[in-house]
């Protein structure tokens, strides 16, 4: 299985930021939130055995969450699955 992994090379995340205009693009949009989470919480992700749909519901219910939030639920989650 392979890792889930959405803009996991730094190189193409900052495609997205240095396309022509894109800030100016960006700075036009309503509501806009960003949120970047590490490669590492992707790693922590990838320790479970979940298909592609239950990796990305999971990812997407943790981005709601504050960086402390979601590293506090992932180790949690991760020393209970160690047991």
């Amino acid at each position: 299985d392979k890792p889930y992994a959405p803009y996991y090379d730094e190189r193409s995340a900052l495609l997205i930021l240095l396309e022509e205009n894109s800030l100016e693009k960006l700075s036009r949009m309503n509501n806009l939130n960003i949120t970047v989470v590490s490669k590492d919480f992707f790693e922590k992700v990838n320790h479970f055995v979940w298909d592609l749909n239950e990796k990305e519901e999971f990812i997407r219910e943790m981005l709601v969450l504050t960086p402390i939030e979601r590293q506090s639920i992932l180790e949690e989650m991760l020393a209970k699955s160690l047991h």
